[in-house]
């Protein structure tokens, strides 16, 4: 527990018990969940207005928006997947592309997380990065035209935020 508390800020210092596990992450410390070190799953197609449960993920959903969001027509099927290492997205409103690795550090997705970040891919192309960024993309509009449907992402995690 004082290593949890005086590490470094550098430091993730874990204290593994019987029924849970604290991990420190930056400046706080997490009661980490049992899937943590579990691998990722198999990709799987996501189907625009569709609820889907995913195991250790939680909820996803393509949900309809007003405003900014991707084109997606009936045909298309969208995957989700998860990461594998090189992934790179030019995060909306940002100039360049940046890997996903450096993206997920910024905004400060705690390491356990990082390999459950639904990842949107539709013909090979990423689309969305979880609920976290919108990626530039073919796909991507500021708004729909008559006729059209945008869509965003929206990822309800697998536990509770007292957990997390």
């Amino acid at each position: 527990l004082r290593q949890l508390r005086e590490a470094g800020s550098d430091a993730t210092p874990r204290l593994a018990c019987s029924a849970y596990s604290l991990q420190r992450y930056r400046d706080a410390v997490y009661l980490q969940p049992e899937f943590a070190l579990e691998q990722p799953l198999q990709s799987l197609q996501l189907v625009p207005g569709e609820r889907s449960e995913v195991p250790a993920v939680g909820e996803l959903c393509l949900f309809p928006v007003t405003g900014e969001g991707l084109l997606l027509t009936g045909q298309d099927r969208p995957q989700i997947s998860w990461r594998t290492g090189g992934e790179r997205c030019r995060a909306h409103q940002r100039s360049a592309s940046t890997s996903l690795k450096k993206l997920l550090q910024q905004w400060g997705v705690p390491p356990w997380w990082r390999d459950r970040v639904p990842l949107l891919y539709l013909d090979g192309e990423l689309l969305a990065v979880g609920d976290l960024a919108v990626c530039q993309s073919s796909r991507w509009r500021a708004e729909a035209t008559a006729g059209e449907q945008l869509w965003r992402l929206r990822w309800k995690r697998a536990v509770a935020s007292t957990f997390d």
